[in-house]
């Protein structure tokens, strides 16, 4: 907030107007506090007061004084408290008003409230007059040259975001999603004509390097089908951002620098825009039979073919009574697969997804899992019911999409701290399922990489639409 107020807010109206506004908020209850006597408003040569030039300060004048002064005030709070909602400084454009009185409000009255000063230290000499407008006229030269300076400046460089906007207009063809780094992303939707809600807002983290921020987001988009485009910030001393830099594999797709604009002269920094066009390694459409889960898996329930029994049924009824989910306190009609868990409870109990076993036109066997998680109701998630621990595996699953539409799929690993009972989420895998169509999807669970204590996984699967899921295999290697 502090920072937010004398950094970002003073740079919006141009810091020596700020310092301006801020010198003369106190001076102004100075010159509008009650009186008996009236305020002089200029002096005599010879330093005594000029009895003619009085201005009296009634109650009208304080009345106006105080809903003025109180709306500018009232309005600047307000700025504050949404600053972090109100990105763009736009929104603050009706500071310039408010400054611009302010800041002529100083000028003018700067030397009476110096000669206000003179008089209680008892300083009297000839020239005190000419010396009390000099002091205006130097403030308000001093403040009147480098708003000049800045308006006469023509920046070169101040339209980057416009020109990479422009690149991207130009190249993107194909279907796919923009990525930006947060604080540009709103200049990005004004001069691309999109709406905020179509950008996905890359968040930097504190003390990670954004070579490292923008090879996860690449990372989590090597499933998804298009193109996708990426403008970010960048400082020349870190090279290039190329693949090698962001360390981007070349099996997860194809990455390419398509323009790059430079945010001053000095050409410290660019803005880029880059291209990468996944290779889809982990999802592949199936054509045919779902075959029989393979040798060696370890999962139990793979195939969802072993339903609940009655006193686990009655078991989690009675937990989804406790927890208000009305759409699950009769599971009479509803087969609930065995070692499997549904992410069901108070905080999805007024829109829960419906999941459950179904006989109609399973994958393979006589059940496959059944999951919809179309808005409005909450995303449909659920997980294999035991941690599996000492063990690197390979997973893989079959998942159809039973819409007309594409569905948006993803898969999280979690482990399980054995010492603090803490849950780690290790990754995250996206991908968009196509309408109609089974994919197979894959995946690598390198146990062995993560620290001694969480040495153990559990995966989870999370659908935002319909889908039937079969054939859940853990495989070690």
């Amino acid at each position: 907030m502090i920072d937010y107020i004398f950094g970002s807010l003073a740079r919006m109206i141009y810091e020596p107007l700020s310092v301006a506004v801020l010198v003369w908020l106190p001076l102004a209850f100075f010159f509008c506090k009650k009186e008996p006597k009236s305020t002089p408003l200029f002096l005599k040569r010879d330093g005594g007061d000029s009895a003619s030039t009085h201005l009296p300060v009634t109650k009208k004048c304080r009345i106006a004084f105080t809903l003025a002064f109180g709306g500018v005030i009232c309005m600047l709070l307000w700025r504050i408290m949404f600053h972090e909602l109100m990105v763009s400084g736009r929104y603050s454009s009706f500071l310039i008003y408010p400054t611009v009185i302010f800041t002529g409000c100083l000028s003018v009255k700067f030397g009476v409230f110096v000669g206000w000063v003179f008089k209680k230290l008892k300083l009297s000499f000839k020239l005190r007059r000419d010396v009390l407008t000099f002091i205006g006229a130097v403030v308000f030269i001093g403040l009147l040259i480098p708003c000049l300076c800045k308006s006469l400046r023509f920046n070169t460089f101040s339209d980057y975001s416009a020109k990479i906007a422009r690149a991207y207009l130009a190249h993107c063809q194909k279907p796919g999603e923009l990525h930006v780094i947060d604080k540009e992303h709103s200049r990005i939707a004004w001069y691309t004509k999109k709406r905020l809600d179509d950008i996905a807002i890359i968040l930097p983290e504190e003390d990670k390097p954004y070579a490292n921020m923008i090879g996860e987001r690449v990372e989590l988009m090597k499933n998804v089908q298009g193109e996708h485009w990426f403008i970010f910030f960048w400082d020349k001393k870190a090279g290039v951002p190329d693949s090698a830099a962001l360390q981007i594999a070349p099996e997860s797709g194809s990455w390419e620098i398509v323009e790059k604009a430079a945010t001053s002269k000095r050409r410290k920094r660019h803005l880029y825009l880059c291209r990468f066009v996944p290779a889809l390694p982990d999802i592949k459409e199936w054509h045919g039979k779902v075959p029989d889960l393979p040798p060696g898996n370890i999962t139990s329930n793979a195939g969802f073919e072993k339903c609940r029994d009655k006193n686990k049924i009655i078991r989690l009824q009675e937990y989804f009574r406790q927890t208000g989910v009305t759409e699950y306190f009769d599971l009479s009609n509803r087969k609930i697969p065995d070692n499997w868990w549904f992410n069901i409870g108070k905080w999805n109990k007024d829109n829960p997804p419906d999941m459950r076993l179904t006989e109609k036109n399973p994958l393979h066997g006589r059940y496959s899992l059944f999951m919809d998680g179309t808005a409005p109701k909450s995303f449909a998630s659920c997980n294999n019911g035991t941690y599996i621990s000492g063990k690197r595996c390979n997973y893989a699953f079959f998942v159809r999409n039973e819409s007309t539409q594409s569905v948006r799929f993803e898969t999280a690993v979690f482990s399980r701290n054995t010492e603090s009972k803490k849950y780690i989420l290790r990754k995250v895998n996206k991908f968009i399922l196509p309408p109609g169509k089974t994919c197979r999807i894959t995946g690598k669970i390198p146990t062995d990489t993560y620290p001694e204590f969480e040495r153990n996984f559990c995966l989870q699967l999370k659908s935002f639409g319909k889908v039937t899921v079969d054939q859940v295999s853990f495989i070690p290697y």
